[in-house]
């Protein structure tokens, strides 16, 4: 299936709590690569959760 665009997808994060316009505010994460919305996998939801697991690292 053919698709319009760069081919480039784009994942971010926001922060919603106690934000009634969280998009109006910077992102808290982001990752821009192509593909990286691609099911079943989602590469850019893994690679936050990794991120997310080596912050939380003590």
């Amino acid at each position: 299936m053919g698709s319009a665009g760069s081919g480039t997808d784009l994942f971010e994060v926001y922060n919603a709590r106690n934000n009634p316009t969280p998009l109006d505010a910077p992102a808290l994460w982001r990752n821009s690569s192509r593909d990286c919305l691609e099911s079943p996998s989602v590469p850019a939801v893994a690679l936050f959760r990794k991120v997310v697991e080596e912050a939380e690292k003590p």
